[in-house]
């Protein structure tokens, strides 16, 4: 009888766990958490890397976990996104592989929870308050004193949600919207986080750790707009050397901010600002990279993937020391870019094709508006109308080619109905 595993949520950085346990032999088992989530979350995944594909019925997760191995007997659970932290987290904790518990489980998917974890261990933060009424968020605005603000839901995804106020009354009207409408889980917000905001660099740390010890599997300087509805989303991710200054320390940081929250196994993503020479931890998902990283591009930027090798190390196949010792070589520069749109309009088709592929770094297209297709202004990570790779030996040349993509919109990418 073949060997099982389990897949819980098998998206974004996860999108091709699935394909990579079949191709050892398992039997591959996919949950989703959130049945009734918004399909957008569902963009990239593909169905046919399982053997069986079941959701998740909603009682409770030492419930559905202990059901599901009785079942089937799996050897491990593997993460996808951060729909699945917290039932990816209980299988193991009920399979008896290596897991976070059931306190820290529940507080890597809190956003103030995770923050004051930090806070506690002397690391910089944002200052952060929680709200559960639109009138207790207004009050902490105010008791916060500090303008503009950061206010997002305790467990958002993917920037859902996310919004920067200026005032008093933009926090009351988006607190308002937080609380009367579900998110992109289809849940309804019940907490909101209110957070100072940092200017700086943003920066993001991928990991994974075993036994307690963490390795760096890639930093990534992101490009940050705000758009017009006040989202901070990120419009762009540029892969950097693991040797660089930056990278260095922000790998650093991270693995500071590892221990304080007391993280001793898997992989992890973490978000900082770098602003005056310190690194403000803003959140961290115990999950892959949120980025395509299972791309053929970034093996031969990497020569591994973050994806690959969490695959091999659920599979006892890997020693991370002996590959993750020392940073990484980045043989190539790998940028992943996003298309910014500006309307509200139906999708005739898709005519910029050209104008992309003429950038000398371009590689593929990841994802694209289809005719018919109904677009909506940018407000979260989702809500991208194209995303793209670029890829160069030549730095410089990935530079211009990112600055030169920017300055292409939607109507130059698309025309409309």
């Amino acid at each position: 009888m073949k060997r099982c595993c389990v897949v819980v949520d098998g998206v974004a950085g996860g999108a091709r766990l699935g394909k990579s346990f079949r191709a050892r032999g398992y039997r591959c088992v996919h949950v989703r958490t959130f049945p009734n989530s918004d399909e957008r979350l569902l963009v990239d995944f593909d169905a046919t890397q399982f053997d069986e594909l079941l959701d998740y019925d909603g009682t409770n997760f030492e419930l559905f976990a202990h059901r599901l191995v009785d079942t089937y007997n799996p050897a491990f659970a593997a993460v996808g996104c951060e729909e699945g932290v917290e039932l990816g987290d209980c299988l193991n904790e009920v399979i008896g592989r290596p897991h976070h518990g059931s306190e820290l489980r529940k507080r890597l998917r809190h956003k103030h929870l995770m923050n004051r974890a930090v806070r506690q261990a002397g690391l910089p933060v944002p200052a952060s308050l929680l709200a559960r009424t639109r009138d207790e968020a207004a009050q902490l605005a105010e008791e916060l004193r500090s303008w503009p603000l950061v206010i997002k839901p305790k467990d958002s995804s993917g920037a859902d949600g996310v919004r920067l106020c200026h005032n008093l009354e933009d926090v009351q009207t988006i607190a308002n919207l937080l609380f009367s409408k579900p998110n992109i889980m289809n849940e309804r917000n019940t907490e909101i986080v209110i957070q100072s905001y940092v200017p700086g660099r943003k920066m993001t740390v991928d990991t994974i750790s075993d036994g307690g010890e963490h390795f760096v599997t890639s930093v990534w300087l992101d490009q940050v707009v705000v758009t017009q509805g006040g989202s901070p989303v990120m419009r762009g991710a540029r892969l950097l050397p693991g040797s660089r200054p930056d990278a260095l320390a922000a790998a650093q940081a991270a693995r500071q901010c590892l221990d304080a929250l007391g993280i001793q196994h898997g992989p992890a993503m973490m978000e900082f600002i770098e602003y005056n020479n310190a690194f403000y931890f803003i959140e961290i998902n115990a999950r892959l990279c949120g980025l395509p990283v299972w791309h053929e591009e970034f093996q031969r930027a990497l020569n591994f993937t973050q994806d690959q090798i969490y695959a091999a190390w659920l599979c006892n196949e890997v020693d991370l020391r002996r590959i993750l010792a020392q940073p990484y070589h980045l043989a190539r520069h790998v940028w992943w870019v996003a298309a910014l749109s500006t309307r509200d309009a139906v999708v005739r088709n898709f005519h910029g094709l050209d104008c992309i592929s003429r950038l000398p770094s371009f590689v593929c297209i990841l994802s694209c508006a289809k005719g018919g297709e109904r677009i909506r202004p940018t407000e979260d990570l989702f809500s991208f109308p194209l995303t793209a790779l670029l890829s160069n030996a030549d730095e410089g040349k990935i530079i211009r080619d990112f600055n030169a993509f920017e300055t292409i919109g939607d109507d130059v990418l698309f025309s409309f109905h």
